[in-house]
């Protein structure tokens, strides 16, 4: 029987090269998993997208602030104007896009990465189950800033998910 006193976390980090859970007991990990989708992955679909849907190329910085910026994982009703480089022609464009094309373009890897938590988490030692049922996971990492996420994961898992608050203060030393 787990010592109540005995504090475990599960944790789970996207971030550009891996999704990473880990279950943690008393600072030691007892479970750790890599997920294969990342946020390079959801900047890939973002890039893809525009070239099929509008002919254009767009770079890793761009992909990765329509990400920051209209990436969700449920309805919301923002619009940027992106402008990129026509592939044919070569001539700089700018278009509109919207939450709902971006959440469309990522849909995929989004749902790999709640599937992939749940099932990471149905792999977790049983007696670590009712303790992360009562304390929930906590999603930090690049990815964690998708909105809607945690409300995504939540539904799937029935587990309360929170997410980190990254600081944004560097240590002065």
């Amino acid at each position: 029987m787990l010592n109540k006193t005995q504090k475990s976390t599960a944790i789970v980090s996207i971030d550009e090269d891996a999704t990473t859970m880990i279950v943690l007991k008393s600072d030691q990990v007892i479970y750790s998993v890599n997920l294969m989708v990342n946020t390079r992955s959801l900047d890939e679909a973002i890039t893809k997208f525009f070239n099929d849907e509008f002919g254009m190329s767009i770079g890793k910085l761009t992909a990765k602030t329509i990400r920051t910026e209209l990436g969700g994982a449920f309805p919301q009703a923002p619009q940027i104007n992106i402008r990129g480089r026509q592939i044919t022609g070569r001539k700089i464009k700018d278009v509109m896009v919207s939450e709902v094309q971006i959440r469309e373009a990522i849909a995929d890897s989004v749902n790999k990465i709640v599937s992939g938590i749940g099932a990471a988490l149905g792999q977790v030692p049983v007696e670590m189950r009712s303790v992360i049922a009562e304390n929930g996971v906590l999603l930090r990492g690049e990815g964690s800033k998708i909105r809607g996420l945690d409300r995504m994961l939540s539904s799937e898992t029935g587990l309360a998910v929170t997410v980190a608050q990254e600081s944004s203060r560097r240590e002065k030393g």
